[in-house]
């Protein structure tokens, strides 16, 4: 009996994180920019970090460099607004955002 196992791995970024392509958002055939890394990414959404028993860790939104909120703003954005989403952990993120990002951070490139 012969067994194939395939790994799938998120894109790696040589500036950090991990990303998403407008073409893989668009191919998800979701309606909302939330419900597609929900179903490509869904642990994106998820606050990790050293403190998340002690208070309420959140994953910002951060939007052509600046923060527009928590991951429920994502809920209003269509995948096709965008060209580039990336996921910077706890650590990536505090380093690149601020001590406040202990929760993790998603970036995100509007089109124009």
């Amino acid at each position: 009996m012969t067994v194939v196992l395939t790994v799938i791995q998120a894109t790696p970024v040589a500036s950090g994180g991990e990303a998403l392509t407008t073409d893989e958002l668009l191919a998800s055939g979701m309606l909302t920019l939330y419900d597609a890394i929900s179903q490509l990414r869904p642990r994106w959404l998820i606050p990790r970090g050293p403190n998340k028993y002690l208070r309420r860790l959140f994953v910002y939104v951060y939007a052509d460099g600046q923060r527009v909120g928590d991951v429920e703003v994502l809920r209003m954005m269509r995948p096709e607004e965008v060209s580039d989403v990336r996921y910077y952990n706890a650590s990536e993120a505090t380093q690149r955002f601020g001590a406040i990002n202990e929760g993790g951070a998603i970036a995100l490139t509007r089109r124009r």
